[in-house]
């Protein structure tokens, strides 16, 4: 499944208005990474309580950058991490990715 950047949802919420639609861009920009970079630490940490958590914050960037897919990837593996259960781990990565390469193009 591909995953592909709809900013319609953005759009919305922003009423159109560029300059808040950019400051919600910014926040993803700046906290985006930082988050993806701690989401990796406490996996490998083994810390899926704290992943869990954080994974819930990610899945609202996911959302707000309209990524319906990813972000009900987001809930479920957020779910699955509450009980040891990394099968959809691989996929919430590549959304990761794909939210990685997004940013670096704005």
């Amino acid at each position: 499944m591909e995953h592909v950047v709809d900013l319609a949802y953005l759009n919305d919420i922003s009423g159109g208005n560029e300059l808040v639609r950019n400051k919600f861009l910014q926040v993803v920009k700046v906290e985006f990474p930082q988050e993806k970079a701690a989401y990796f630490d406490l996996i490998k940490s083994k810390k899926n309580k704290e992943a869990a958590e954080l994974v819930h914050k990610i899945k609202n960037k996911f959302g707000i950058l309209g990524l319906n897919n990813g972000y009900q990837i987001a809930v479920d593996y957020e779910e699955g991490l509450k009980v040891e259960d990394y099968s959809l781990k691989t996929n919430f990565e590549t959304v990761l990715t794909v939210v990685s390469n997004y940013i670096q193009k704005i």
